[in-house]
């Protein structure tokens, strides 16, 4: 997510040599004390992505863990500056290659996810396609029609998006490249912005406009919406599964942090420091970690609701995406300064 990138989504629908890392040093200073992780965890900064182009920088959107025990980092860049590229970066956080891509006077691409077939999927919302990056660097595009939201690949094996055409819709592309769309059971202009897979054979989505989780069932393709229990004029803007079987989700506007339960239980959990919490994803220590901005801060939620948030995240970097890498570590994505962070937890 970014400032957030389900809310900047919701609105179009509606070379370094070397690693340079700025390291925090002793641990992350946390800014509201409850629960907190390790208290070794430090934060360190890598810039080492790509330099400025011709009139902007580069702007990093999401990343994912994919193929070469990597992770693929989105970067996008004004159409008259550069071309945007896709990123593998190694876990030590040095760039690895640069894969350029443009078929489009503004190409714009912000999720990434990595495969079950060991490619990189991303959605460009300007070219109402789905692309697929190997390893080797060959790209597959596959028209969807519209402009692709958020990416997630679901256990029936299948990528499912939510899909802004003329209207809403749950998008699902197959093994194959055949797409599928499903609208019964979706309010009006719901503003979807983020989708996950649930532990009971669904996937779950997040509603920015009407304040709503929506699951669809893989098999039966049912659609039921959640509201109650959600503040009005929360702002919805990512979700995924957590350890507990639960999905969790972060509320923008409404700078909390959310639970439902596969029974549709929700529970709200403010932010006290007030910032806004973006992306969101399940760490390796049982926890939930997000993105916040204003201020840009790392935010951890226990399973309890106890939230700690740190600091040691350059002031105006907007922290975006954030996963878990194939090291264990949590990394994040800073849009402003075209950044990647690690949360340094192993």
């Amino acid at each position: 997510m970014r400032a957030s990138r389900a809310i900047r989504l919701a609105l179009i629908a509606v070379a370094a040599a070397g690693a340079f890392a700025f390291a925090i040093p002793g641990a992350a200073r946390p800014i509201v004390h409850a629960f907190a992780a390790p208290p070794s965890v430090t934060i360190t900064q890598f810039d080492d992505l790509l330099p400025p182009g011709s009139l902007s920088p580069y702007a990093a959107q999401c990343l994912a863990a994919g193929p070469n025990h990597a992770l693929w980092v989105l970067e996008d860049i004004d159409q008259d500056s550069g071309t945007p590229a896709v990123t593998e970066v190694a876990t030590s956080g040095k760039r690895v290659h640069s894969y350029y891509y443009s078929e489009s006077s503004s190409p714009s691409a912000y999720d990434i996810a990595g495969g079950p077939d060991g490619a990189v999927w991303f959605g460009d919302v300007d070219t109402a396609a789905i692309r697929r990056l190997l390893p080797s660097g060959g790209f597959t595009n596959y028209p969807v029609g519209g402009s692709p939201i958020a990416l997630a690949f679901g256990s029936d094996g299948g990528l499912w998006f939510p899909l802004f055409t003329s209207s809403y819709e749950i998008g699902r592309l197959s093994s194959t490249g055949q797409l599928t769309t499903y609208t019964q059971g979706l309010s009006p202009n719901p503003g979807l912005t983020d989708i996950a897979p649930g532990a009971d054979d669904a996937m779950w989505f997040t509603e920015y406009s009407a304040d709503r989780i929506g699951r669809i069932a893989l098999t039966s393709h049912v659609i039921t919406e959640f509201g109650n229990g959600i503040t009005r004029g929360a702002g919805l803007s990512s979700i995924a599964l957590g350890p507990d079987g639960a999905l969790w989700f972060t509320e923008h506007r409404g700078k909390r942090v959310g639970r439902i339960t596969p029974q549709g239980a929700i529970t709200e959990f403010p932010v006290l420091s007030g910032a806004a919490p973006n992306d969101i994803a399940a760490g390796p220590d049982g926890a939930m970690w997000f993105t916040e901005d204003h201020p840009s801060a790392i935010g951890r939620i226990s399973l309890a609701g106890k939230i700690t948030e740190y600091a040691g995240v350059t002031a105006g970097s907007y922290p975006t995406c954030i996963v878990q890498g194939p090291d264990g570590n949590m990394w994040f994505t800073e849009r402003g300064f075209n950044r990647m962070g690690r949360v340094n937890l192993r």
